[in-house]
């Protein structure tokens, strides 16, 4: 054999060999991020309403948050993000000083200041809420607003218990996230089955696992760069692999779009955002790799062309 020939046949083997590892880590390229809409949607329609999650689910979102508060005389628990319904609805007052039917009365889909609107849509009770999210096979996640003031309004964990249960959601799609330990032993105590995600301030340097994992953490909440720019708290490859390696998932919420792409890179489990209208398309095209028998198409083909070369020497 020539030194030509056996440089041709060696070149065909190494494009061979790299066509072949495309081949066999084609899926590794994958994000297996989920998006979650922040607020019910609130991005593209109006917040903590059944209209606006939908429309968030029809544009691919996996899940969604809600914002839980407790009417304190009739025990009903609604989605709503302020104590006021001002800013959401065409009412006025504040949600202790209401009534059931007061609030019910209320449109609560004409007021979002982008996005899609839905008049004469209602603020929703937790089991409306989620019997819809269950019917879409979704995620959701609680967050059960605190009662700094003494009005009454934090819902009940007995009752959103006993209303996960009147609805038969799954406990695997159930979610809850709290900046403070305590609620997080409350929450896995009052809601069982809950995966709760911790969104307290830790050092990435310093983190006690065990005492999380003990606590009953499921996730871990990182901030963004432009949520705590003063913190050492950091979104790293290196503290989601931390994060991943100690048997829990990784969580960002309202990412800004290169903060997104970091997420699909990084192997962030959960994005939350107001935007899953724009970022639902960015995970499509990150996730746009060439098919098996494409690539191994083109590797044959490069083969073939080499080796017909080989034949005319």
């Amino acid at each position: 054999m020539s030194e030509r020939y056996l440089s041709k046949l060696f070149c065909t083997f190494q494009i061979s060999a790299v066509f072949m590892m495309l081949l066999l880590n084609v899926d590794d390229a994958n994000a297996d991020t989920k998006l979650w809409a922040f607020r019910g949607g609130n991005g593209i329609a109006p917040e903590n309403t059944i209209e606006g999650m939908n429309l968030a689910f029809d544009y691919g979102a996996s899940g969604t948050e809600i914002d839980l508060w407790q009417m304190p005389v009739e025990k009903e628990i609604v989605l709503l993000h302020d104590l006021s319904v001002d800013r959401t609805t065409n009412g006025t007052g504040l949600l202790h000083e209401l009534t059931f039917d007061y609030v019910r009365s209320l449109d609560a889909g004409s007021f979002n200041q982008v996005g899609a609107r839905f008049p004469g849509a209602q603020i929703p009770t937790l089991g409306e809420a989620l019997s819809s999210i269950k019917q879409r096979d979704k995620d959701v996640l609680l967050h059960i607003k605190p009662d700094l003031f003494g009005f009454g309004t934090q819902a009940n964990l007995s009752d959103i218990n006993d209303t996960v249960d009147e609805v038969g959601f799954s406990r695997g799609n159930l979610f809850a996230w709290t900046p403070f330990e305590e609620d997080v032993i409350d929450y896995n105590a009052g809601i069982p089955g809950v995966q709760v995600i911790f969104q307290g301030t830790l050092d990435p340097d310093n983190v006690d696992w065990e005492h999380l994992i003990d606590i009953g953490v499921s996730g871990i909440a990182i901030p963004m760069a432009w949520q705590r720019p003063d913190e050492k708290f950091r979104f790293t490859q290196e503290f989601v692999d931390e994060i991943h390696a100690n048997g829990l998932f990784a969580f960002v919420t309202d990412p800004r779009e290169h903060e997104v792409l970091q997420a699909f890179e990084f192997g962030v489990d959960i994005a939350m955002t107001r935007k899953i209208d724009r970022y639902q398309p960015l995970l499509d095209d990150f996730n746009a790799v060439p098919e098996p028998c494409s690539v191994a198409l083109l590797g044959m083909i490069c083969v073939c062309g080499l080796a017909r070369r080989r034949n005319r020497l």
